[in-house]
């Protein structure tokens, strides 16, 4: 029989536990916006497109980028939960 190297000699295993059910993580991004009513030097939190479209109004830029936002990526299970505006 051929003599092989010891797993243990290549990598090291530390075992951990996956936490159950359901994930903590959470997609939150920030837009950067002109738009002067996002005060200088603060940043805005909306949980929701229409929260973007109330504040900014509905035909506003930045409410048409929420409802792409807030849409997520096709196919996914984990919908974005809070998009953050600053001025530029």
């Amino acid at each position: 029989m051929a003599r092989s190297i010891p797993a243990s000699e290549l990598v090291n295993v530390t075992p951990n536990v996956i936490g159950t059910g359901g994930s903590p993580l959470s997609f939150n991004s920030i837009f950067l916006t002109q738009n002067s009513t996002v005060p200088l030097g603060s940043v805005l939190s909306f949980p929701d497109q229409l929260s973007v479209a109330r504040y900014f109004g509905a035909s506003s830029p930045e409410a048409e980028l929420a409802t792409v936002y807030f849409l997520g990526f096709d196919g996914s299970s984990i919908k974005p939960g809070t998009l953050y505006f600053a001025q530029f």
